[in-house]
């Protein structure tokens, strides 16, 4: 048929094709039809002819293993090279079929026809994923194949994407006699994958004692690691291979191998729970306890497995070699297999360590004993056990969590007999004080995200689905009841990490409630998510993810992993501040609005927790979805590629043409799959203000100062100075002069044509050269033994940083500074006096150490910047021995005079400019500085009684509060007294509202709103402010206003011995002059006064009115003349706050609503009207007082010395500035 309709030509294009590309040829080669491909052939049919998959009928035969037909089409003239779909060539198709017999007539169809260079480039064609044919054959097993490969020129090393070469593959499904054939034709026994794995690590993982001793015959390395820095034996404890584990010790394997966090094999096994293993190792030597960097040991991780088994075995050999001591040592965290025992909820296992002497009141580095872990997480029995065996009742020192909290949570699940007072732990927000704005946006299956407000201030609210419908508590099942005590654990441990957190890029938790409904009250962040808020500002996308590790910097510092990094959780603020939030301790609450696989290493894909390296990682995904606007591996999910699948087989997210070589070369470094090669945060930070900072320059040029030719001179100076600065140090700046040296050589190999160029990279010279010398400067000018003791680990770091960009300087001048001489070989030098740092620190640790520092003149200074190292930085610090941290810091906090208080920052942690100050007074002065990267406000204090110092800072320290300014911290010592605060770039308010670019009349009402909602936040925490007026009102970034300066508040409860009459005459009530005690309506009364200060720009009672009359007109109960600018309403609303009478005022709840109203009306007026000042002033000064303080001037004479009888000595700075 086929021939009769070929001959007679009934079809008029023998080629023509069916819709999915398929010719009459095409389906006779499949079929294996060799006449009819004969005969089309004959007749012209095409054999360049593809089907919808790109096939030539030569793929198609040789796929199927038609010989016959492969020779006839290969005769003919078909292209043997010819490449289809995923790179497929007809050799590959024969191959992945295991048609070896078509694939030995391909390769020497080619030799015959002296296409020798053809062929074996065929051999070496990778498919898709990088499979070549020998990687095919032996993966398939295939000897003869193979050997026909190998002799025939096929490379023995070549590797598909994930890396594996054909040895691998052959190893990987245990084929013996391939494998014996690579190794007798010496393929390379420890070519490496992708993630580091040679053969014999492949054999480990997958148990084939077999392929690993004849990997070990040939010479394969023993010690090799891998990415995660795991030897053969490390990968085959951690999978429970015991053959291959006796094998590989009988070869030599090191009993005492390490993974990247100090694991060793014991370690591993123990927290595996094989217990056989443990056996085994212990039996050939392994040290029962070893401690891994973090100070775990084998029976702490086995405990904190629930491994019952495996610790019963660990005892029982601690106890055969008299090492029990290691039942009770702590780790990094100060936590003992006690703790995780509770913390895990054994009983089985707590009955164990108790039996054998675990310390049952041990205290961790928070105050949490066992007895805190089994109540947080709610283990009743656990609870019970360890109070029959002498536990103390609950320890509640760390200040977040009640015992009385606690029991209220978990619904009284178990008793206590404890009689402290059941007084509202310090966060607790009553719902009542919260009202929802919006729907709820689900961020999990059983939690919802609200926009409302608290107290009148805009914030988001967490809350769970089943808190907010009550009634179906009634009705749960079992397993529901179980979610519910995991909900209510998840939700103390979220409220214990989440608000001691206090930085300026860290998304602030401002309280919760744990009574019926459980909610979480939360910053809101108006400017949008990163992705989003960088569409539309992409000029700010290195400064958003520098700010960003900045934030993660100081979680890592505090010991604190993140675990959910990722843009859905970076927020951004209005201005374009970075928020860093959603790392509490379940999703339940931080919530996922998105599959996070393609932010997740794959040591956490296959269930291993996450790490500070995990964390680095993500952020590096962060990095390309900020640049890229969108998501990692966007594209290869465009393809419906299996992105775990890619993760795990260590194929790195495509390079967008967005990023420039140096760009991407940091992300590969964050997100390496070798965790042991992955930046540490310290460095991310570093290389990300660089790129911030040349994102800045390169938006404002003009604000950076060009060098320009004939300058040289100037740069010589500076060098000079550097000198100078060094050679009157008596050590410790040895970094510092080799960095000094490496800029002379530098300036002086760089050509001088250079140095001309008003646009060449000489300008970022000379900001070196300035960073240097303000670093010598800094440190120069310190004069404090403590400070000079400590802060070696900032120096240090910021060495790193500059030699760094020194490095870079060379490389864009084009000089050479790759030289033998000294000087330049920074890295080794950093490192050895890194070593040395860390040595002399725990030489410090000691005992005998430790006591002469007791006896030190200085010792409360020198102990309390001591303990802040060891818990606030003790990540700087992991080669040192934990048990020796946890030692010293008990040691510590045992002594009477010195405090150890949350809120401590030590002097050298905090940089300003002490003679640069931007505002002053009576109380002291006020710097803008840098506090872990970040701007912050110092308010540094005179000399003042460090009673009332501590007083004002435990006001302060424990307000959180939309409007009111955050402290982030504050140092008590002698002599050294300051605030460290947020940065209200907008200032205080009474200037603000004098700038140009701010319309009084649009503005004024809703930023006094502002302040009585933050005056009412602070009455509801039983604070009173005392010394309220504009200037300690100041405005943030977002225009909103918050409330500072609590030098004279106190706390209602606690009442005063001696009222104080300090403070600004003009704001004080008439009963605070007369020296009663401050209340809640003495501060309605200073709101009164800050109202008119605000509306007219005039000091309360006019500016040509005296102190002294002031206080006459006060004490004689006469009102105030209504000054222009007030409505009845609003004037009204003055009256009914300044009566004489305190218990006639109007209550502050009833102010905030009526201010609420004229706020809002403000507001829907100034929407209809552009942003006009009503005066165009050239300076920022009062305006001229106006008719109404005219009408008081005429009764002056007469009343001013009956007004002077009433003065006071009291001397007051009432106009200073405050922050």
């Amino acid at each position: 048929m086929v021939r009769m309709v070929v001959t007679n030509k009934l079809v008029p294009d023998i080629d023509c094709a069916n819709e999915n590309g398929w010719t009459a040829l095409l389906y006779a080669a499949s079929n294996d039809h060799t006449g009819i491909v004969k005969l089309l052939l004959d007749h012209g049919a095409s054999l360049e002819a593809r089907n919808y998959q790109g096939m030539q009928a030569l793929h198609l035969a040789a796929a199927q293993g038609f010989l016959g037909t492969v020779k006839v089409l290969v005769e003919a003239g078909a292209d043997i090279a010819s490449v289809g779909l995923d790179s497929l060539t007809p050799l590959l198709a024969a191959s992945m079929n295991g048609h070896s017999s078509v694939v030995m007539f391909l390769v020497e169809w080619l030799v015959t026809k002296n296409e020798h260079g053809k062929a074996r480039e065929l051999l070496e064609a990778p498919r898709n994923e990088g499979w070549t044919l020998l990687n095919v054959a032996a993966d398939s097993g295939d000897l003869d194949m193979v050997v026909f490969l190998t002799e025939h020129g096929a490379a023995l090393n070549t590797k598909n994407d994930n890396g594996y070469s054909p040895l691998h593959s052959a190893v990987a499904k245990s084929h013996g006699d391939v494998v014996k054939h690579f190794l007798s034709i010496e393929a390379d026994v420890d070519t490496l994958t992708t993630i580091g794995v040679t053969p014999l690590g492949t054999a480990a993982r997958w148990g084939l004692a077999e392929m690993a001793e004849l990997l070990l015959d040939a010479g394969a390395d023993l010690h090799a690691v891998n990415h995660n820095w795991c030897t053969p034996l490390l990968t085959a404890v951690t999978h429970g291979h015991e053959e291959v584990v006796k094998l590989l010790l009988e070869r030599g394997a090191d009993l005492e191998d390490r993974t990247n966090e100090g694991w060793t094999p014991l370690l591993v096994a123990a927290e595996r729970g094989y217990s056989a293993l443990i056996k085994l190792l212990v039996g050939r030597g392994a040290s029962i306890n070893s401690e891994a960097h973090d100070g775990k040991t084998g029976l702490s991780v086995a405990t904190r497995q629930g491994e019952v088994e495996t610790c019963r075995i660990l005892i029982k050999l601690l106890v055969d070699r008299d090492e029990l001591n290691v039942v009770n040592v702590p780790d990094i965290d100060g936590r003992t297999a006690l703790h995780y025992a509770a913390s895990k909820g054994s009983l089985e296992l707590m009955e164990l360590l108790v039996q054998h002497g675990a310390a049952v009141n041990a205290a961790d580095y928070h105050g949490d004993t066992p007895t805190n872990l089994a109540i947080m997480e709610c283990h009743v029995d656990i609870f019970d056990y360890l109070a029959m065996h002498g536990a103390a009742s609950f320890n509640d020192s760390n200040g977040i969590w009640t015992l009385a909290a606690l029991q209220e949570l978990y619904l009284r699940l178990f008793e206590h007999d404890d009689q402290r007072a059941t007084s509202d732990p310090k966060w607790f927000i009553d719902p009542s004080t919260i009202q929802f704005e919006s729907s709820a946006q689900p961020k999990s299956i059983i939690a919802e995200s609200l926009v409302g407000s608290w107290l009148g201030a805009p914030v988001i609210i967490l809350e769970t689905w089943f808190m907010r419908h009550p009634d179906v508590l009634y009705n749960l099942s079992t397993e529901a009841t179980e979610l519910s005590v995991k909900l209510r654990v998840s939700f103390a441990k979220e409220v214990a990490r989440w608000l001691p957190l206090n930085h300026p890029h860290v998304l602030k938790l401002y309280g919760a409630c744990h009574r019926v409904q459980l909610l979480l009250v939360v910053e809101r962040v108006t400017g949008g998510k990163m992705r989003a808020y960088l569409q539309n500002h992409p000029e700010k996308t290195w400064k958003i993810l520098y700010e960003v590790a900045l934030a993660v910097k100081y979680l890592h510092e505090r010991g604190i992993v993140h675990g959910h990094i990722c843009g859905d959780n970076i927020f951004v603020t209005e201005d374009g501040s970075a928020k860093l939030g959603g790392f509490g301790a379940c999703s339940v609450f931080s919530g996922k609005e998105q599959e996070t696989t393609v932010w997740e290493p794959e040591e956490c894909l296959v269930g291993v927790e996450s790490t500070t390296e995990s964390d680095v990682y993500s952020l590096g995904m962060c990095v390309i979805e900020a640049v890229t606007g969108e998501a990692p591996y966007a594209q290869e999910q465009r393809e419906q590629q299996d992105v775990r699948h890619l993760i795990s087989n260590g194929v790195f997210a495509e390079r967008s043409s967005k990023f420039g070589d140096r760009e991407w070369h940091l992300v590969t470094r964050m997100s390496s799959f070798s965790v042991r090669q992955r930046l540490s945060i310290d460095d991310v930070v570093r290389e990300l203000e660089e790129l911030a900072a040349d994102e800045a320059r390169s938006l404002s040029p003009e604000l950076y100062q060009r060098l320009a030719g004939g300058q040289d001179a100037d740069v010589e100076e500076q060098l000079a100075l550097g000198v100078s600065l060094t050679d009157n140090q008596l050590g410790g700046m040895e970094l510092e002069r080799q960095a000094l040296a490496r800029l002379c050589d530098l300036w002086q190999a760089t050509p001088l044509a250079v140095r001309g160029l008003p646009e060449s990279s000489m300008q970022r010279f000379c900001n070196t050269v300035a960073g240097l010398l303000n670093h010598l400067k800094r440190y120069s000018t310190n004069t404090s033994a403590v400070s000079t003791r400590y802060s070696e680990r900032q120096r240090t770091g910021a060495m790193f940083s500059l030699h760094n960009e020194i490095d870079r300087l060379a490389r864009q001048l084009g000089v050479d500074d790759s030289n033998s001489t000294e000087n330049h070989k920074w890295r080794q030098n950093w490192y050895n006096i890194r070593v040395a740092r860390l040595k002399r620190f725990e030489a410090t640790l000691t005992d005998t150490e430790l006591e002469k520092l007791e006896q030190h003149q200085d010792h409360v200074e020198v102990l309390t910047c001591l303990y802040f190292e060891l818990t606030r930085h003790r990540m700087s610090y992991t080669p040192i021995q934990p048990r020796i941290f946890h030692a010293a810091c008990q040691r510590i906090k045992r002594l009477p005079d010195v405090k150890v208080e949350d809120w401590f920052l030590p002097p050298y942690e905090v940089d300003f400019d002490h003679l640069g100050a931007f505002n002053s007074g009576g109380y002291g002065s006020v710097h803008h500085g840098m506090w872990m990267n970040s701007r912050v406000v110092v308010k540094k204090v005179f000399a003042q009684d460090p009673e009332a110092f501590e007083r004002e800072v435990g006001i302060w320290f424990q307000l959180f509060h939309p409007f009111v300014v955050q402290l982030f911290g504050a140092c008590h010592l002698d002599g050294q007294q300051f605030f460290v605060c947020e940065d209200e770039v907008n200032g205080q308010l009474d200037r603000y509202l004098r700038r140009r670019d701010v319309s009084r009349r649009q503005v004024v009402w809703q930023r006094l709103h502002e302040t009585a909602v933050a005056l009412q936040y602070l009455h509801h925490k039983e604070v009173l402010h005392r010394d309220l007026k504009c200037n300690n009102i100041l405005i943030g970034s977002d225009g909103k206003a918050k409330l500072a300066d609590f030098g004279l508040s106190s706390v209602i409860s606690e009442g005063e011995d001696t009222p104080r009459a300090n403070g600004a005459v003009r704001w004080k009530a008439p009963e605070l002059l007369r020296g009663e005690a401050a209340s809640c309506a003495s501060d309605v009364y200073g709101l009164a006064m800050c109202i008119l200060e605000a509306v007219t720009d005039e000091y309360p009672w006019g500016n040509a009115v005296s102190d002294v009359q002031v206080r006459y007109f006060v004490l004689e109960s006469k009102a105030i003349i209504r000054p222009a600018g007030f409505s009845d309403a609003q004037w009204g609303l003055v009256e009914r706050m300044t009566s004489s009478d305190p218990t006639a005022r109007l209550s502050l709840e009833q102010v905030v609503e009526m201010m609420r109203e004229f706020a809002e009306h403000e507001a829907s007026e100034a929407a209809n009207e552009p942003n006009v000042p009503e005066q165009d002033e050239v300076e920022p000064t009062r305006v001229q007082a106006e008719t109404s303080t005219a009408n008081c001037n005429s009764t002056l004479s007469a009343v001013s010395s009956r007004a002077a009888s009433c003065a006071d000595s009291t001397s007051d700075d009432r106009y200073a500035p405050s922050y």
